[in-house]
């Protein structure tokens, strides 16, 4: 989901950072995130697009914010038009919203920022950290221990356990947690997928514990969250 500025300045707190934008930037959600946060310059007005790309990993979290401008802007309301055209033929309107689309994250964003690399020159622990969590979003239905996570980090289990709360305050096991049970709410609020299925697609063997676990983060369980929103 990426959230486009066209009016006004905000300041938000998602996925454990502090983030500030304004019109024309560009902000590039996970998921289903929680954020906090104030509006600085009134009035905020923005375009929201969600959208699935299986094969595109979004930015790392201390890189999200991307500067846009007026092309941007205008990409973004072309997009919205087409997409309110109700008159076109609908494959007509698909076909041409998933070419702005495109258009659009070209745009802002440049190809080499959705890259993963875990290069170390000049790379220091915290954006280490952001290298190795955006690999983990692309894999999460697979289990990791923290050796696990290490390896693929390349780093020793203390010098990744650092990285990580240097960069979000968690550890790395409470970190992916948060991430699993962050992409589940959006399957299960926005999906039509089975509690199991979501269960098993964010790395969960059992979907006792991934009720257990998602209750105890957003106080309601996945079966709950279902009837809630019927």
């Amino acid at each position: 989901m990426v959230h486009i500025t066209l009016s006004g300045e905000v300041r938000q707190t998602a996925g454990g950072l502090q983030e500030q934008f304004r019109e024309g930037d560009v902000v590039w959600y996970h998921e289903a995130e929680p954020v906090t946060g104030e509006v600085i310059r009134a009035p905020w007005r923005f375009i929201t697009i969600g959208f699935s790309a299986p094969g595109l990993s979004p930015p790392s979290l201390d890189c999200r914010v991307l500067p846009g401008g007026a092309r941007t802007m205008g990409l973004a309301h072309e997009l919205l038009q087409i997409w309110q055209d109700e008159e076109r033929p609908s494959l007509e309107r698909a076909l041409l919203a998933t070419s702005r689309l495109a258009e659009l994250v070209l745009d802002f964003a440049p190809l080499e920022a959705f890259t993963p690399s875990l290069d170390r020159q000049e790379m220091g622990l915290p954006q280490r950290w952001w290298q190795v969590e955006r690999l983990l979003r692309q894999r999460l239905e697979e289990s990791f221990s923290l050796q696990d996570i290490a390896h693929l980090a390349r780093m020793s289990n203390r010098t990744l356990n650092r990285a990580c709360h240097l960069a979000t305050g968690d550890s790395p096991a409470r970190r992916l947690r948060e991430i699993r049970l962050s992409y589940a709410r959006g399957l299960l609020e926005h999906t039509p997928i089975p509690v199991t299925e979501v269960a098993f697609r964010v790395g969960f063997a059992r979907v006792q514990e991934f009720s257990r676990d998602y209750k105890k983060q957003y106080g309601m369980s996945p079966s709950q969250v279902r009837k809630r929103d019927r």
